[in-house]
């Protein structure tokens, strides 16, 4: 149901997105512009649609749930059922699925259009690719580019799924959980969770959806041997100079790396990194250098004397990172995952040349890995939190 609600007790009982998981009914609440709220709310097996969508039947419900229905406006009321599916083929020939064309599932952790977006992300630069005839600089050795076009495209689907299977999964637990029939299930599962709140670690982890995990890429248009490879890159603050002024701009990263391929180097110069060869197949297909400075740095100077875009890293996210995956260099897809990255100290000429083959189809996609790597960081906080469950219903 979407409502008008001028009511400001509901409001304040329920500013955001919330799950109440009641006994006698589970419902979900979104808060939405201008006054509007939404309830989703789970129907007996006794009730029927055609009655519940009555107005008068609807305003029973609300009022049941504690909120004044002489201070709202009903502005649709429908009954439907969640899904969660997946086609099989994501692609056939020119036709390209993406978002709950491709993919379904219950909304309980509003993933669905979360789940579009990142799929438009991903498919988008490649079909750029393929139209803008990006892989030509590269097919000297290629006896047709529509074969690398193929498999670039095909790529799509192995990235993309897998990411899809757990958040569907996640859903289906979190549904199944939030609509617990059972007395017991529903004094374990409460019980459970007003321990966890009073838990540090485990609050954290539950409040801020730490379980989500990253849609790290496993598979695809990959460099697999590189370290952080398939890894969602960081999205700080940066400081970077405006064009054609001497005045330094604070942007997020994003702003600056804008929609190509980047070539992103830690205190070092592309130079440094890589040869005139090298840095010249990048330009090729639009890559951009970015030399990154630390916190505190003169960036005036650092642009004058250097051919790359100069940024400050405000915040040191970019120097962890660097850090912890013990790399001077990372090569970034447009949709900011990352390619490959340069171990310290050595050249990332290799890189380039896995991106070369790969584009002139010489070398083939990242293989599949086995599916313990894909679900390992999912699967194994449900199995403690599930252990927690049991240990107490014993």
């Amino acid at each position: 149901m979407d409502v008008v609600s001028q009511d400001e007790d509901t409001a304040q009982k329920w500013p955001n997105a919330t799950v109440v998981c009641s006994p006698d009914r589970t419902f979900l609440t979104v808060a939405l512009p201008q006054n509007l709220r939404r309830f989703e709310m789970l129907l007996h097996d006794s009730e029927k649609a055609a009655q519940t969508v009555r107005e008068s039947e609807a305003a029973r419900l609300l009022s049941d749930v504690g909120v004044d229905v002489h201070k709202l406006i009903f502005k649709r009321r429908m009954v439907y059922k969640f899904h969660a599916r997946q086609v099989e083929h994501w692609r056939k020939s020119r036709v390209l699925l993406a978002g709950d064309a491709a993919h379904c599932m219950p909304p309980i952790k509003g993933q669905g259009m979360c789940c579009g977006v990142e799929d438009a992300a991903n498919v988008c630069w490649k079909l750029a690719m393929t139209l803008r005839g990006n892989m030509k600089c590269s097919l000297q050795s290629c006896s047709s580019g529509y074969e690398v076009a193929e498999q670039i495209l095909d790529s799509y689907q192995k990235e993309r799924s897998p990411w899809i299977e757990r958040m569907t999964a996640q859903n289906l637990i979190v549904r199944q959980l939030s609509s617990l029939r059972n007395p017991l299930l529903r004094f374990v599962r409460d019980i459970t969770l007003f321990l966890g709140d009073r838990c540090p670690g485990v609050k954290n982890w539950l409040r801020y959806e730490m379980y989500k995990g990253s849609p790290d890429l496993f598979e695809g248009f990959l460099e697999h041997n590189s370290i952080g490879s398939g890894e969602l890159f960081p999205q700080p603050y940066i400081q970077t100079m405006v064009a054609a002024s001497e005045v330094a701009s604070t942007k997020l990263l994003d702003k600056v790396l804008g929609y190509g391929w980047s070539l992103l180097v830690y205190r070092r110069s592309a130079g440094d990194v890589l040869s005139v060869s090298s840095l010249q197949e990048l330009e090729n297909i639009g890559c951009q250098a970015l030399h990154i400075l630390p916190r505190g740095s003169d960036l005036t100077t650092a642009q004058q004397n250097s051919k790359e875009i100069a940024i400050v890293d405000m915040e040191d996210k970019l120097k962890g990172w660097f850090r912890q995956h013990l790399v001077d260099a990372v090569l970034l897809r447009p949709d900011r995952f990352v390619f490959g990255t340069v171990q310290s100290g050595c050249s990332g000429d290799h890189l380039v040349e896995t991106l070369h083959a790969m584009l002139s189809g010489t070398r083939p996609l990242a293989p599949e890995q086995p599916n313990w790597q894909r679900y390992w960081p999912f699967v194994v906080p449900f199995v403690i939190v599930f252990c927690i469950i049991l240990f107490f219903m014993l």
